[in-house]
């Protein structure tokens, strides 16, 4: 029986440790615009989410799960990639 307890609750702080997309995208600011920012500020680094940004919306996605941000109707986002001998590299 103690064997048992002892498994489930390292199943349970192991469950309970686990960062969600949600949990990372919060760690980048409040608002939609610090959010952003915060993407934006991190080009060139490595991430293990894709953002991407629609009119309304900004999508940040894993292998695994995806969390969307409402942006406001005043605000709009304008994404230039660079390139040099390709975009999105």
């Amino acid at each position: 029986m103690k064997k048992l307890l002892t498994i489930l609750f390292t199943l349970l702080l192991y469950g309970c440790s686990q960062e969600t997309l949600a949990d990372t995208v919060s760690e980048l600011g409040t608002t939609p615009v610090e959010i952003l920012e915060s993407v934006a500020n991190q080009y060139g680094t490595e991430r293990d989410y894709s953002v991407w940004v629609f009119d309304h919306e900004a999508r940040f996605s894993t292998d695994d799960e995806e969390y969307v941000i409402n942006l406001e109707d005043e605000l709009f986002y304008v994404s230039i990639a660079p390139y040099i001998d390709n975009t999105h590299t």
